[in-house]
């Protein structure tokens, strides 16, 4: 890029797609080397491959050190995760890890079999 990480892209901005703008806007973040990261939901304009490479590369290499909050109503992920924060309504139902959730809470169990239910067979019973 001409200008490093001021330069524009698309017509500003304008004609990136979604996931162009997620990965420009995680790279900003990225690139301001804080110690805590809050992720909302950033893959959800992302297709799988990315989303993986991005996870791994960024997430769990990049970010190794720091404390990132992803926030996600996507479970695929969650098992890579130190610890879940499992909320229903706003409200904490349990902070645990992901194969501890799915061992005490039928609930967390649910909602990760229906998120695979789209073709899959259900992974946990």
């Amino acid at each position: 890029m001409p200008s490093n990480e001021l330069s524009e892209v698309g017509e500003r901005g304008v004609a990136l797609s979604g996931g162009q703008r997620a990965r420009i806007s995680l790279a900003r973040a990225l690139y301001q080397n804080r110690d805590v990261y809050l992720m909302d939901d950033i893959f959800s304009s992302i297709d799988k491959n990315v989303a993986d490479k991005i996870f791994q590369n960024a997430l769990k290499d990049l970010l190794t050190n720091k404390t990132v909050l992803l926030v996600t109503s996507n479970p695929e992920y969650l098992s890579k995760c130190d610890r879940v924060v499992f909320l229903e309504h706003g409200r904490i139902l349990e902070i645990e890890t992901h194969a501890k959730l799915i061992e005490i809470s039928d609930l967390y169990k649910n909602f990760v079999n229906e998120f695979h239910k789209s073709g899959m067979v259900e992974i946990f019973s």
